[in-house]
């Protein structure tokens, strides 16, 4: 489970509802805050963060001062605590372990090297909490069964039928299915223990499940061209992010669009968050975190020629774009 969106902030206030105040801003750092923890000593906030990109992690924040530090950029830290004598941060790894984070309160910044406690059996820890002697840590096991369902349905949108799983592996997560546009096929994302994110492909009905991509990269978000013959998906290679398309068939693959040219826009300042491409792979529809504060701002293109458009309303922060089947709106 994701911690919070860019936006959310710490703040802090009086037992009885007296003197709210901020104690982050979100702009430092970038990303949403949440899952905030004090020190025992009351001089320091310890919160996670989320939807930062380079400041995802483990950070501390003073209270009285407000100046923040990181502990550990980690993309999969959540639910800090620390320990009884403020000497450590613990981080739950939301896998089989918790890490340790040496922490200086003279300094308020980490004082060594992280160290890992493995939790065998455990498939992913969540939820720290630690006991008022300080001498043990609970925390719950979050162990996740995910698969693709598929729903027989009316005309009308209601259930004609029993719902059932057309996935059945011990697949650490199946989700984002895509339909092919001919019916016949499933484009979908999987992330299994021990992997990187790969996209595969199925039967509509679940069965001849294939995997399309390769372990060395992270793949993912499949979208079918009108072909139904190639699946669009997102990666990095090397110093390369972008969309790649591959033949169902022959497994060729090629670049399709260049992540570089959502993020050099003349007169656009932001990071590419969310990237959408149309039905007819013709057109796009992105958001871009602007700083400081990490809002979202809409633009629509077209491929090619890349032309971006800024869309929404002015000062609205909007992300997560969709496209509808004919390519003439764009839900957010």
């Amino acid at each position: 489970g994701f911690s919070a969106m860019a936006g959310s902030t710490i703040w802090t206030v009086n037992a009885d509802g007296t003197n709210a105040r901020a104690l982050t801003s979100p702009e430092q750092p970038v990303g949403g805050h949440a899952s905030p923890a004090w020190s025992h000593d009351g001089r320091f906030v310890t919160f996670s963060v989320f939807d930062g990109l380079p400041d995802n992690g483990i950070w501390v924040v003073s209270a009285e001062s407000g100046a923040v530090s990181p502990l550990d950029r980690g993309h999969n830290l959540y639910d800090p605590v620390f320990a009884k004598d403020d000497r450590h941060v613990y981080a739950a790894g939301a896998d089989a372990f918790i890490v340790r984070l040496p922490f200086d309160a003279a300094a308020g910044t980490l004082r060594a090297e992280r160290s890992v406690i493995a939790v065998p059996g455990v498939p992913g820890v969540r939820g720290l909490s630690l006991s008022p002697d300080g001498s043990r840590l609970a925390f719950a096991g979050l162990a996740v069964d995910s698969q693709i369902w598929s729903l027989p349905i009316a005309p009308d949108g209601t259930a004609r039928g029993t719902a059932a799983a057309i996935t059945t592996g011990t697949s650490r997560r199946n989700s984002l299915p895509v339909l092919s546009p001919d019916g016949r096929k499933i484009a979908y994302m999987s992330v299994r223990r021990g992997q990187l994110p790969n996209v595969w492909v199925m039967d509509a009905d679940g069965a001849n499940a294939i995997q399309l991509t390769s372990d060395e990269t992270p793949e993912h978000k499949p979208h079918w061209f009108p072909d139904s013959r190639r699946v669009a998906y997102f990666s990095k290679r090397g110093s390369v992010g972008g969309l790649w398309a591959v033949d169902i068939e022959t497994r060729r693959e090629a670049l399709f669009f260049d992540f570089a040219g959502a993020e050099r826009i003349p007169r656009i300042e932001g990071r590419l968050a969310e990237f959408q491409v149309s039905p007819s792979m013709n057109r796009i529809a992105f958001s871009l975190m602007s700083p400081p504060g990490g809002r979202r701002s809409l633009y629509v293109a077209t491929a090619t020629p890349f032309t971006p458009q800024a869309v929404g309303s002015p000062g609205v922060s909007a992300g997560y774009p969709a496209w509808s089947p004919d390519d003439s709106k764009v839900p957010v």
